[in-house]
């Protein structure tokens, strides 16, 4: 099997940098949610499409929230911000990403929608067609070693999806792109630095507006407070040194804390269970995916 797999592999970076390839030009991601999972705002060069079934939490797209329950789609074109917060829960995720370039030696999908007056950037964050779209996943998982009959499904998943766009991109979905903005220089420059400390005058002086104006701006952006984004994105990067067998501690302090008591109950309150805790659940998931009885076709895990 090529393109599907079992468990997480979560972007560290702003831009999320993917290992496609010409023999992996998308992914099926399959994941459960034995443990809490907080994804910070990020980007790639990909289409991404998650289907959602009886998860809780939210996935926010660009400056858009939604609530997770029951059968849901989500649509990410290329370039746009993401984030989502999971929540430990008995529900699964599909995640499935396209990387054009790589999908271009097959199947030309930019070209595909401007055959037909439409854009990858029209297209909607949501999708009615749940039973159509999980059907289409189906196949493609079942048909993974037979690449004539993955580009067919793959068709058509677009067709259906195609029905989720605009005639022209919307301002919201083309206003968000952050090719050479400023928010996408803060954004890169909080993945380098969040390690320091940082305060609101000086992220609001290295973007050249006053401090109240630069939060309006950013949540306004984002749909997340500067604030909120950077202890997420610090609670975060602490998870994988705690994976990596940091103390608590340790993780608290390189990850610019400079109380570790604040750092737990920030952690409980993002996470809803204690470091501690949450390494133990963290263990008890890697188990129970190694464990894991593989379906008849044969899923990869990695």
């Amino acid at each position: 099997m090529k393109h599907v797999f079992y468990g997480f592999k979560n972007p560290t970076t702003f831009e999320e940098h993917l290992d496609f390839n010409f023999d992996l030009p998308y992914t099926i991601r399959i994941k459960y949610f034995h443990s809490e999972e907080i994804v910070p705002l990020h980007y790639a060069k990909t289409i991404e499409i998650l289907l959602c079934e009886d998860l809780k939490g939210q996935v926010t797209i660009h400056n858009n929230k939604y609530i997770l329950s029951g059968k849901q789609i989500f649509i990410i074109p290329p370039f746009t911000v993401h984030s989502n917060t999971i929540h430990t829960c008995g529900g699964r995720m599909f995640v499935v990403k396209f990387e054009l370039d790589m999908m271009a030696n097959f199947l030309n999908l930019p070209a595909l929608f401007g055959y037909n007056n439409r854009s990858i950037n029209s297209l909607s964050y949501t999708c009615p067609e749940y039973d159509a779209i999980y059907k289409i996943i189906e196949d493609m998982i079942e048909n993974d070693e037979d690449i004539f009959l993955c580009l067919s499904d793959v068709i058509k998943l677009f067709r259906v999806l195609f029905n989720c766009t605009n005639s022209c991109p919307s301002e919201e979905n083309t206003t968000h792109s952050l090719k050479g903005s400023d928010l996408h220089e803060l954004i890169n420059w909080t993945q380098k630095n969040f390690s320091k400390k940082i305060t609101l005058d000086d992220v609001a002086t290295k973007t050249g507006y006053n401090k109240y104006y630069f939060c309006n701006l950013f949540k306004a952006k984002t749909g997340s407070t500067y604030l909120n984004y950077l202890n997420s994105v610090r609670i975060s990067h602490s998870c994988r040194l705690l994976k990596e067998g940091k103390s608590i501690t340790e993780a608290s302090f390189l990850c610019g804390f400079e109380n570790v008591s604040y750092y737990i109950q920030l952690f409980k309150k993002i996470h809803g269970t204690t470091p501690k805790q949450y390494l133990k659940n963290s263990k008890v998931a890697n188990i129970e995916y190694s464990n894991m009885k593989l379906p008849p076709q044969g899923y990869v895990d990695q």
